[in-house]
């Protein structure tokens, strides 16, 4: 095209979840932006760092651990900051099991996070996502500065990898 395009790409690999299930990420990712007002989390455009959020409703919150389900609640954030790593780990206790994701953060910079304790549809699940743009929208993703621009005759390309591994808690790093 002789036009540049305003998009956004964004993985949404749902996964069914249990108690006690941990979000790993890279140490730099450390300011998350609420995307979705919610009972936890309260208005849209809040911030919170990262594991522990201080909450106005509830006191601090562990956002790396899921809830137990049974809440009428949900989450939807974004890391404020670019990925420098590219990757993130789910890691559930009670099944002793190891999900990792990785992407290349040139084209993939941003990571947003669904976590559904049964307030939607009264499932239980948690979605990391991988993301050109952040804010679900592309005009809220320019507002924040997190937005992603095809520029006339430019490709991209980027890949996604999803790993599943046997074993305790890992330390950190992509699987």
């Amino acid at each position: 095209s002789d036009l540049d395009f305003d998009f956004i790409w964004a993985a949404h690999p749902l996964f069914n979840t249990s108690p006690g299930m941990r979000l790993i990420v890279p140490e730099d990712l450390r300011t998350i932006v609420n995307a979705v007002p919610s009972q936890r989390l309260g208005g849209y455009g809040r911030m919170y760092r990262f594991p522990n959020a201080e909450v106005q409703v509830r006191g601090r919150f562990d956002l790396s651990r899921v809830p137990e389900k049974g809440g009428a609640d949900y989450q939807k954030y974004w890391f404020v900051e670019k990925s420098s790593e590219g990757w993130c780990i789910l890691h559930d206790p009670e099944r002793m099991l190891n999900i990792g994701l990785a992407w290349p953060t040139g084209t993939v910079p941003y990571l947003g996070v669904w976590v559904n304790e049964g307030g939607w549809s009264d499932q239980y699940n948690v979605a990391p996502e991988p993301a050109t743009a952040a804010m679900d929208r592309i005009d809220f993703s320019k507002a924040w500065g997190m937005n992603s621009v095809l520029r006339s005759g430019e490709v991209k390309q980027w890949w996604l990898t999803i790993s599943v591994r046997q074993g305790g808690e890992p330390g950190g790093g992509p699987l």
